[in-house]
């Protein structure tokens, strides 16, 4: 029962969960790079 919801869940929502993921990441590198740049500045 849990292992057929789990396979439905992956088959069904890996794309928007890789989607999510990616855009995390972006944003955290984003986030990093102006951290940077303020810390550089003051």
């Amino acid at each position: 029962m849990f292992n057929e919801w789990l396979m439905g869940l992956g088959q069904g929502y890996s794309p928007s969960i890789e989607i999510s993921v990616n855009t995390y990441r972006a944003a955290f590198g984003l986030w990093q790079c102006l951290h940077k740049f303020l810390n550089f500045i003051f």
